[in-house]
Order: C-alpha cells, then structure tokens, then sequence
C-alpha cells in the first residue's frame, strides 16, 4: 500500500489540500478535502465507486468552495 506522501494531492489555496485516493483494483475511490482552521482541521469526504466519485467530483469541490475554503483544482 503506497504511503500518504505518493497519494495525489493538490494545494487547493489557503492551506486546503486536495487528496484523491483510488483503491488498487480501482473499484472505489475516495476524495478529500483537508482545511486548517487554527488549531483545529475540517475534513470533508466523497466516497463511492470509481464512476460514482467522478460523477460527482465538479460539484464536491464547488461545496467546498462554497465554504468560501480554497480554490477549484483538478485532482
């Protein structure tokens, strides 16, 4: 299993960080946004198949953005 640090990530701005992970057999997936708030961290998460994740990618990163967190990136 590959560590954290070889898993893609991007800087979303203002310290977010973009993670997507894909399981090895490449039938699930999860993407994560990562926001530092002081001392605390937010974590949100999008899990599901690989296709499901996808599909939903564009609007789970405009969520995020919602929260006035970051940037859109391209994972």
């Amino acid at each position: 299993v590959p560590t954290m640090v070889e898993q893609p990530s991007s800087d979303m701005g203002d310290g977010v960080v973009f993670v997507d992970l894909v399981s090895p057999d490449n039938s699930s997936r999860m993407a994560a946004g990562i926001v530092p708030m002081g001392e605390q961290s937010l974590f949100f998460k999008l899990t599901g198949t690989h296709a499901q994740v996808e599909e939903e990618l564009e609007r789970f990163e405009a969520y995020i953005n919602a929260q006035g967190l970051g940037k859109a990136v391209s994972p």
